[in-house]
């Protein structure tokens, strides 16, 4: 099933309440009996959980190319079983950034660890989300049909397929529990979620665009006890704001060199005889990584 509904409707009150209530009925403690998993690090941090990819073993995209679907080692395959030996249910959050090649990886490979013809393995599936919010970063959107020719490369099997059209039911939240005190804001975030705001909602929006910079902003708000959440739409401006409020730090800022440990376990699925060279392949990459997460990461503290 997937549960769908806009910010503020309850959808990760909804996944808490869901998880209490299956691990109610299957009380265990040493089996995991309902599964949370979402598309990205930052999401499955969020929901305290981990990654579609870490849950179900699934093939990692590398430099922009996502390797065949194939049957895992006797070590990965033994050490998905034990974590997955009680569940009753899975829940996939933020689902709109899941591809649908990789929603067809996640019916396999649970088909395979239960050993089942069934939709995912015969076990309950719940897909919570926004589909207008952020798609695959690569990929097709999860409601789209998996075309023949992409299944022959990846998998050298099976005709088309379309799991979201043939297997998943729908329901969507419909209240607004976050924006319900303030109609005309939540009028103005549902125009711009489905990308059509009329001529009012963008004179409303226009009349809130200032000239200042964002930290002098924010700063401003800061002081009159209205302190914003900053988002921006490119990394570069998220770093730039970065610094420039660290700079502003009355304390120096210091640089702590981090350690790249990659698990062998998830990333590397076949045999491999220069195994060490491509790991310092691999560092070498990620010493170039533009979004400094492979190399070194700054602090600074303030009031």
């Amino acid at each position: 099933m997937f549960i769908s509904g806009v910010g503020g409707t309850g959808k990760s009150f909804l996944i808490e309440a869901i998880k209490a209530l299956v691990k109610s009925y299957w009380s265990t403690l040493t089996k995991r009996t309902c599964a949370v998993a979402a598309p990205t690090e930052l999401a499955a941090y969020n929901m305290g959980d981990v990654t579609a990819h870490r849950l179900f073993q699934l093939p990692i995209e590398h430099e922009g190319q996502c390797i065949s679907y194939g049957s895992l080692p006797k070590t990965s395959h033994k050490v998905m079983k034990t974590e997955l030996q009680g569940l009753k249910m899975v829940i996939i959050d933020e689902v709109s950034m899941v591809s649908s090649l990789n929603l067809t990886y996640i019916h396999m490979r649970m088909n395979d660890r239960f050993e089942s013809d069934e939709w995912f393995g015969g076990k309950s599936v719940l897909f919570v989300g926004d589909i207008l919010q952020l798609p695959p970063v690569h990929g097709e959107p999860v409601f789209e049909q998996v075309t023949a020719k992409t299944l022959k490369y990846r998998l050298g099997s099976m005709g088309a397929v379309n799991i979201w059209r043939d297997a998943v039911t729908y329901d969507e939240l419909t209240i607004n529990e976050r924006q319900k005190t303030d109609q005309k804001f939540s009028e103005i975030l549902d125009k711009v979620r489905r990308g059509f705001p009329d001529d009012q909602t963008l004179a409303t929006l226009s009349k809130r665009v200032f000239s200042m910079s964002i930290s002098k902003k924010l700063k401003i708000l800061q002081e009159a006890g209205n302190a914003p959440v900053c988002q921006f739409p490119k990394v570069d401006m998220c770093r730039e704001f970065n610094e420039e409020m660290l700079d502003d730090l009355p304390s120096p800022t210091k640089d702590i060199e981090a350690t790249t440990l990659i698990d062998a376990t998830v990333t590397i699925h076949r045999k491999c005889g220069h195994l060490e060279q491509k790991v310092e392949k691999k560092l070498e990459k990620l010493n170039k990584d533009i979004n400094n997460t492979g190399s070194q990461f700054k602090i600074g503290s303030g009031g």
